[in-house]
């Protein structure tokens, strides 16, 4: 039996992994949600925040974590450090924001914890060698959660492609935006690790890895920000492959909302237009459109990528070889994305 405890009691830990974990077999369980200590807020330090901000964020964490456990059962750890090294806890899951991922999973690694890790995995190329040098010494098992790999669309997709429906595919397109959330947000906090690469780029990064497969290059990269932003806001990449063929992406976090992947070939375009964040319950719906102006919809059954990607965690944890694919899968993720940091015209 895996027991699995939660660090900080985050919107995406209480409105999706929690009610997936509940679905997953009883091999692994909830163990109980971890409070922050005041002194464990050190990057904190750096983002204005005033006394009265900080016990306000402090009472809300544990009007949270009561929730948690009064659904779903567990305890309360007071003080991420308990929990990192509690012998009652044999993996973690990381929802904290981008900047706090390489200090808590490092601490989680070095005792004895398997990291189920929110995206991106870490800030930069060097920290994430660094925790996979750790976790194979270790013999543990990390995941990188981008959940859309999980959702039979991607597989389904590629099929239709190898199965040449769309004829030969002439350009590959996928776009993730939404609008700017409230004020407060961590994703517009650079001392957090925000900014709209980490946040939504990093999906269609990972979207190139799937569909143009190993070892395309960046042909260019557009990083853009306001005036009175800290952070990207938006930005457009290309990529190409060896065969010569092109992925275009576009992403942005102060955008009307998008979130499609298409494919446009030499018989018809393809077009999945929930492809990054499919709901548990929605069947997405692909699209394509033929030269002769006909058109053929293909309902995909709905999937709790969530679950999925939770019960991948668990194959990991159990099995060598799956858990030496995702060391490949998220150190190629995090030589691509410092590959865009470095062609970016803004860091």
């Amino acid at each position: 039996m895996i027991r699995i405890g939660v660090i900080a009691p985050a919107e995406i830990a209480q409105r999706r992994f929690l009610p997936a974990l509940h679905k997953c077999n009883h091999n692994i369980i909830f163990a109980g949600v971890a409070v922050c200590n005041d002194d464990e807020r050190e990057v904190e330090k750096f983002c204005k925040i005033t006394v009265e901000q900080l016990k306000e964020k402090r009472d809300k964490q544990l009007m949270k974590a009561q929730k948690i456990i009064e659904v779903y059962g567990g305890k309360i750890y007071y003080g991420y450090s308990s929990m990192i090294m509690s012998r009652e806890i044999d993996a973690i899951y990381i929802p904290l924001p981008p900047a706090l991922h390489y200090k808590w999973a490092k601490d989680c690694l070095e005792h004895g914890k398997h990291v189920l890790l929110e995206k991106p995995f870490t800030t930069n190329e060097k920290y994430t060698l660094d925790l996979l040098k750790i976790a194979k010494q270790q013999k543990l098992a990390v995941i990188e959660n981008y959940m859309f790999v999980y959702h039979e669309q991607v597989e389904a997709i590629k099929n239709m492609i190898q199965d040449n429906m769309l004829g030969t595919v002439r350009l590959y397109e996928a776009k993730f935006g939404f609008p700017k959330r409230p004020e407060g947000d961590f994703r517009y906090n650079r001392f957090l690790g925000g900014g709209a690469l980490f946040d939504c780029g990093g999906y269609l990064i990972k979207s190139a890895s799937i569909f143009l497969k190993e070892n395309f290059e960046i042909l260019y990269v557009l990083s853009n920000k306001t005036d009175d932003s800290e952070v990207d806001l938006y930005g457009s990449a290309a990529f190409r492959n060896a065969y010569g063929e092109v992925m275009h992406i576009a992403y942005g976090m102060d955008n009307a909302y998008q979130c499609e992947m298409s494919v446009w070939g030499s018989k018809a375009i393809l077009r999945a237009e929930r492809f990054f964040t499919a709901p548990p319950q929605l069947a997405p719906n692909i699209k394509i459109s033929y030269s002769d102006g006909t058109v053929q919809e293909i309902a995909i059954t709905p999937c709790d990528t969530f679950r999925k990607s939770i019960e991948h965690f668990e194959n990991c944890i159990e099995n060598l070889k799956d858990r030496e694919m995702a060391y490949k899968e998220i150190e190629r993720q995090a030589l691509y994305m410092e590959r865009f940091v470095q062609m970016s015209d803004f860091r």
